[in-house]
């Protein structure tokens, strides 16, 4: 079973940790683990097959960008500034998904 704080980390380490505004929104970490999002987006589909499955824009102009792997085995948030920098914020397994219009 993976540790996430372990998994934050090496996720950062392999993107290059660069600081970024976005203190408030980190919640899982005392120390943010950020980098260039196109760089954190190949990373995750690279070492754990995650893809972009949904994202929302935050009324401060940063996105939070959910990624999953095919089946939700693994799962990572990201908070991307408008400068296009991402933080991990929260990672896991077992993401749990439902058909439109169903309750879990």
């Amino acid at each position: 079973m993976r540790i996430p704080f372990l998994r934050a980390l090496s996720l950062a380490f392999l993107i290059g940790i660069s600081q970024a505004n976005a203190q408030d929104a980190i919640v899982s970490s005392p120390q943010p683990q950020c980098g260039p999002f196109d760089q954190a987006e190949k990373q995750l589909h690279d070492k754990y097959h995650e893809i972009s499955v949904t994202a929302g824009q935050l009324a401060n102009g940063y996105t939070m960008v959910l990624f999953s792997s095919p089946n939700g085995e693994t799962w990572t948030i990201l908070y991307v500034s408008p400068e296009k920098i991402a933080c991990v914020i929260s990672n896991g397994e077992h993401l749990l998904s439902r058909p439109k219009g169903q309750e879990m």
